[in-house]
């Protein structure tokens, strides 16, 4: 046998092996597919049993006697609200203005004109929000009313809210700044 042949038989059992090798490797991939797959059914099918075994009745049960914790903690925070002016969107005038924010932890006060209508948009998402939230006071001023506080809290563009924690401004919103571009068009005829 000469060199040439002895190379053409190596090149041969090298693709040979190789060809074998690569069998062995693909077998071995769809058997690691085939256990994994194998343990998400079984665990599908165990997470499945554990379901079944639930007994619906308690599940009732826990069912009722969290939902009258629930309404108990609610009557009680419903309780010891302020006065029942919270969870109202109310309007007040300048002089009730300290009073209102100062003896309410929470107080939202909406600086108003009655002919813009973004502060009428505004309006109708406070009724709204009020009733959800009894912790706060909702309040709105009609800024000609009210020029002394327009000018102490720098109230320049209408509509304008103040937000009010222990009689402190805490945060405020000037326009629909920041309420997302869309916001206004919700309430529109």
């Amino acid at each position: 046998m000469n060199r040439q042949n002895i190379d053409m038989m190596g090149s041969i059992f090298t693709e040979m092996v190789m060809e074998e090798a690569k069998k062995d490797k693909l077998a071995e991939y769809e058997a690691n597919q085939k256990k994994d797959q194998d343990e998400k059914e079984n665990q599908n099918e165990a997470s499945n049993n554990r379901l079944d075994d639930l007994d619906s009745d308690e599940d009732d049960d826990f069912m009722a006697q969290y939902r009258a914790k629930r309404l108990a903690e609610m009557k009680v925070k419903q309780d010891n609200v302020v006065d029942r002016s919270h969870g109202r969107y109310m309007e007040i005038k300048e002089s009730e203005f300290l009073d209102t924010v100062t003896k309410s932890q929470f107080a939202v006060c909406h600086f108003y004109h009655n002919e813009f209508m973004r502060c009428k948009i505004l309006d109708e998402h406070f009724k709204k929000i009020a009733p959800q939230h009894p912790e706060c006071k909702f309040v709105y001023v009609d800024a000609d009313k009210a020029p002394f506080f327009v000018g102490k809290l720098q109230v320049r563009v209408l509509p304008s809210i103040v937000c009010f924690k222990d009689g402190v401004v805490i945060d405020r919103v000037v326009g629909f700044e920041g309420l997302g571009k869309h916001f206004w068009l919700t309430f529109l005829p």
